[in-house]
């Protein structure tokens, strides 16, 4: 491509410096008074191989700035992915991004967080399970508060921030279906442990708030359903 010879008569030169001439020659031309004569052939841009003219400078490889930025970009991506290889994540064995280092391992965060609980998968385990045990109420808050807010996120209900202890105080312990007390020492799912009731029920357009939330036997709980009840049974 653009390997045109110099324009000076018999001259077979391909090194061209200026007005399609070589060095040489274009020292000649502007001693003799020809330097007018000279013009630069067409060349082919090396982007987009579009005919274009240099003027006074025959070594223009690029027809306009833009081809040449797109060019100098173009290499660094070749060069980019010479550089990867054929190196794969190790997570998710999928290709490793251009924006990625040389020697990275894992082609996103996210591959590298999941990669690093698959490796300490029983230490984080047993650190959840020790947590657990030294704060049995919390994790209990914890677990109710999670299955309802996965439903209330499905039927885009009302939600307020507040634990099972906040419950537990206002209504003595008490089973607002049945009247009875509850004992809180008693595992779900024995017929007797303790649930958190919603009165109006989530699927009837109820919230998980304080107003709407009661406590309940579980099997008063399962009794009740999703029955809307006036007034305490």
């Amino acid at each position: 491509m653009n390997k045109h010879t110099c324009l000076w008569e018999d001259c077979e030169s391909t090194a061209i410096y200026a007005r399609g001439l070589c060095a040489r020659d274009l020292m000649r031309a502007r001693r003799a008074g020809r330097l007018e004569e000279f013009v630069a052939p067409p060349r082919e841009c090396e982007y987009c191989e579009a005919e274009f003219r240099t003027q006074k400078n025959g070594k223009t490889k690029f027809c306009s700035l833009t081809c040449q930025r797109l060019y100098v970009a173009a290499q660094r991506i070749s060069q980019r992915i010479r550089d990867l290889g054929s190196r794969v994540c190790v997570a998710c064995s999928g290709p490793l991004g251009l924006s990625t280092r040389t020697d990275a391992e894992f082609c996103s965060q996210q591959c590298q967080r999941g990669q690093w609980f698959i490796d300490n998968a029983e230490k984080t385990k047993a650190q959840v399970r020790a947590w657990k045990l030294g704060n049995p109420e919390r994790a209990k808050d914890l677990k109710l508060k999670s299955s309802h807010l996965r439903r209330l996120r499905q039927l885009s209900a009302p939600h307020e921030d507040f634990q099972l202890s906040e419950i537990w105080n206002r209504d003595g312990g008490i089973c607002w279906l049945c009247d009875s007390p509850i004992d809180a020492d008693l595992k779900w799912p024995h017929p007797q442990s303790l649930t958190l009731e919603h009165k109006l029920p989530l699927s009837k357009g109820g919230g998980h708030t304080r107003d709407n939330c009661a406590l309940a036997h579980n099997l008063c709980n399962m009794r009740k359903g999703a029955k809307v009840l006036a007034a305490p049974a």
